[in-house]
């Protein structure tokens, strides 16, 4: 804090079950709305041992001060989980307040076996990515971005076809289209109180999607993750010019 300043901060997040295996160092946001943590599932071996800012803090541990917690409000109620870290780092960077990966402080996490990675979860994760993305884009950049963001409708429908969640993806549109009143009066909030603009955000947001190796058999789908982020960077270069 006396280096950095106010801000968001979090430690480095070990496995309890295996405390060789990290679990968060900080987590990364794509410019479509995907949110992960890095080095998730790999050996620990002090390779993210500097202090560094990150995308967002993980909720599983994240620190602030009074002040700031103040200034940026709670988490979002609509998101009840995944994501909800997410959105709360991106809403604070829109405020002016960054997040800080500080790896001497060290926590275990007992990671949630209730969602592990079931249906509920996916469903969870593409219904508050969408809440995200109408949230906190300005209408002029998501209008920008909506020929790419539609290319990622398709591909994201495919990907879920293939690992037999496609009702899932239905279903998460479906409560979004059923939220759209809410959506918009939460958009209304944030554009209102934000002092950084989508031009200088994205600055801090990833074009590649790293995923875990605990989910290597997702992370096979090469093809998917390729074309997202060559679709990203085409979205990147159009925002900035």
């Amino acid at each position: 804090h006396d280096k950095f300043g106010d801000g968001l901060y979090q430690p480095k997040i070990l496995s309890m079950s295996n405390p060789k295996k990290l679990g968060s160092t900080g987590n990364m946001i794509n410019i479509f709305g995907f949110g992960f943590s890095r080095g998730r599932g790999d050996d620990d071996v002090d390779q993210y041992n500097e202090i560094e800012e990150v995308g967002y803090t993980s909720g599983t541990c994240l620190f602030m001060s009074e002040k700031i917690f103040k200034k940026i409000g709670f988490l979002d109620p609509f998101l009840f989980a995944y994501h909800d870290d997410l959105e709360y780092g991106w809403r604070a960077r829109e405020l002016g307040i960054k997040s800080y990966y500080v790896p001497k402080s060290v926590i275990h996490h007992a990671e949630s076996f209730n969602f592990q990675w079931k249906p509920f979860k996916f469903y969870l994760l593409e219904r508050n990515r969408h809440y995200c993305l109408l949230t906190h884009y300005s209408r002029k950049t998501f209008w920008k971005i909506l020929p790419e963001l539609i290319l990622i409708e398709f591909i994201v429908v495919i990907f879920y076809t293939f690992k037999g969640l496609l009702f899932q993806k239905i279903k998460a549109n479906v409560n979004i289209l059923k939220n759209l009143g809410k959506i918009n009066q939460k958009y209304d909030e944030i554009q209102k109180r934000k002092i950084i603009s989508d031009h200088e955000i994205i600055n801090y947001f990833n074009d590649e999607i790293i995923i875990p190796s605990e989910l290597s058999n997702i992370g096979k789908s090469n093809f998917f993750f390729n074309f997202i982020k060559k679709l990203s960077m085409r979205v990147r270069k159009r925002i900035i010019l």
